[in-house]
């Protein structure tokens, strides 16, 4: 059964980062309901993921405190493991053509270089993009996301 409101998992270690986005979410909440939660690491993702009702949406960063890069892509098929319809979204600072394919290739719905999030249209392509082909329950996140993609162009400077 599709969750009341959506529910975004933020998996980033670092907090200025997680900060942004889960303003940007709840800024944007005032038109309807959407709830947010964000960890630091992969391990407690994996829990999050598991809870009922899980997630919709999984905003992830490749490089965390307990995982890197290949491994946290690995690790995708556990995150979806409580919602298959979950949509995720890579969201990374280290990303190599290698890495985006392997991404796509382990169930990830989008990629996005952190580089290029200050760049409001880019960024919201690849999102919307990405939450278009995700399955239906990821995509009444859609609407929240377009603020996100604005607040991070507007204050989030790598």
């Amino acid at each position: 059964m599709p969750n009341k409101y959506p529910i975004v998992l933020i998996v980033e270690d670092r907090p200025e980062v997680s900060l942004v986005w889960r303003r940007a979410l709840e800024a944007y909440s005032e038109f309807g309901q959407i709830e947010i939660w964000a960890v630091d690491n992969l391990a407690h993702a994996k829990q999050r993921c598991l809870e009922i009702p899980p997630p919709d949406l999984i905003l992830l960063d490749l490089r965390l405190t307990d995982s890197k890069d290949i491994e946290t892509l690995a690790a995708i098929e556990d995150l979806k493991r409580g919602n298959p319809d979950v949509c995720v979204l890579i969201i990374s600072g280290h990303l190599t053509e290698d890495l985006v394919k392997l991404a796509i290739e382990s169930g990830a719905h989008g990629v996005q270089e952190k580089m290029g999030m200050t760049r409001s249209a880019e960024l919201w392509s690849v999102i919307n993009t990405a939450v278009q082909h995700a399955p239906p329950n990821a995509q009444k996140a859609i609407p929240y996301l377009a603020n996100l993609i604005e607040k991070l162009s507007q204050t989030f400077i790598i």
